[in-house]
């Protein structure tokens, strides 16, 4: 049994595909199928099932996979660790960051990091809770910054902040002052049509219990949003740290609920994948990052 097997037969168990995982392996797929063929000939079982829509593990394939996850991470962990411990931390680290994080988040991480710790690299990809997820199993991502949807299989979760949910809109689109402590203050507080994207409506929605109102429209894109609230055109539900500028020059006025709606932010990572110093900067730096945003006040028109 060969490292080079395990980690072939990983690639095509986690991409479900042999044809993608060649890919993510630059390896041709003729050798990725007699390297895996091999490793289930010595093992004496069948790992993987050929289906019209790509491959499926068999129970024997699905327990191998934990244990290959857990010895992969250690070995992929063993070079950095050992390069590292006697030196500052360097290296780069692919970092994965939610459309809701990236303008309030991506700048200040990245120059923090690098004034401290200028041997870091910070490469951001931005991408949706559900893509980034998939990249950080697939080794594309070091680690994924998004809003917290619960245990994730194959991942480890941090909690490096956290943030409180309002509504937004433009000081003549948003009536009244004070917390909305139900969906009917909601609706009368929203004097414009409501936009939302489908994520934070369903927070609301979850956490105020049963809410009887239907958002006009939604829009699965947090910035095109923004630009709508903006224009004047409607009102939504989305992050105070999103509008947290727009709310210091008066562009923009929130109000918030009661009790408090915040979401949890968290740094994701996968299983068994040991962190190297350089990852463990990163996320120190983005949690204290968070912690320096001020939250708007629910009546908008400044910060506190």
């Amino acid at each position: 049994m060969e490292l080079r097997q395990l980690r072939y037969f990983a690639g095509v168990a986690i991409a479900r595909n042999f044809s993608r995982a060649a890919e993510d392996l630059h390896v041709a797929q003729p050798a990725l199928s007699r390297q895996v063929r091999a490793l289930e000939v010595e093992l004496g079982a069948d790992l993987l099932v050929r289906t019209p829509r790509g491959v499926e593990l068999t129970e024997a394939g699905r327990r191998l996979l934990g244990a290959v996850e857990q010895i992969l991470g250690l070995v992929d962990g063993l070079g950095a660790l050992v390069a590292e411990t006697a030196r500052s931390p360097s290296g780069r680290v692919v970092v994965g960051m939610s459309p809701s994080l990236v303008p309030v988040l991506a700048d200040e991480m990245t120059k923090s990091v690098h004034s401290r710790y200028p041997e870091v690299e910070v490469e951001l990809v931005e991408g949706l809770s559900m893509f980034l997820s998939e990249w950080v199993v697939r080794g594309r991502l070091d680690v994924a910054v998004f809003t917290d949807v619960g245990p994730m299989p194959r991942l480890d979760r941090t909690v490096v902040g956290e943030d409180e949910v309002v509504l937004v809109g433009a000081a003549e689109t948003i009536t009244g002052t004070g917390p909305l402590a139900d969906g009917q203050g909601l609706t009368a507080a929203a004097g414009s049509p409501l936009v939302v994207t489908p994520g934070f409506w369903k927070m609301i929605t979850d956490r105020l219990g049963g809410i009887d109102v239907v958002a006009d429209h939604q829009i699965d894109s947090i910035v095109a949003v923004k630009k709508m609230v903006l224009r004047g055109e409607c009102c939504s539900v989305m992050p105070s740290s999103f509008v947290h500028d727009e709310v210091g020059d008066e562009s923009l006025r929130t109000r918030a609920f009661t009790p408090s709606i915040r979401r949890q932010i968290v740094a994701v990572t996968r299983t068994g994948r040991a962190w190297r110093p350089a990852t463990e900067v990163v996320v120190a730096m983005t949690s204290a990052v968070l912690a320096e945003i001020r939250t708007p006040e629910p009546g908008g028109g400044g910060t506190s």
